[in-house]
């Protein structure tokens, strides 16, 4: 009987956004996770926890913020094939409008790649 491995699986968003912590702690960085997060109200409507003033959204902000020497990193997580949702593309383009990086990681080592570039 022939044997097959099975292929790698892809590492989900959780796990890759656990080591981009980790490797932006290691880095000294202040490290805050904003998963969009919320509540049932009485009603059982969700609410989210956050909106982004100016482009009135509850959706699309990064997923991680590393703060080191009066700087901060956005960043957002996503598999090695995963791609920006709408809000999130809209999130991008407007921070970008105010000079703001959002940076796509796909995988922690692309954090010290980013650290390098930034001089942090």
């Amino acid at each position: 009987m022939a044997s097959f491995s099975k292929a790698a699986r892809e590492p989900s968003e959780t796990a890759i956004q656990g080591g981009v912590i980790r490797r932006l702690q290691a880095h000294g960085f202040l490290v805050v996770r904003f998963n969009g997060g919320g509540f049932r109200d009485g009603a059982g409507h969700f609410i989210k926890n956050y909106i982004v003033m100016g482009l009135n959204a509850y959706a699309g902000f990064p997923d991680v913020a590393g703060f080191k020497d009066g700087r901060v990193l956005l960043l957002e997580v996503k598999k090695p094939k995963g791609k920006l949702s709408p809000a999130q593309e809209r999130f991008r383009d407007y921070a970008a409008h105010f000079g703001v990086v959002v940076h796509v990681v796909r995988h922690p080592e692309d954090v010290t790649k980013i650290v390098e570039s930034e001089g942090l």
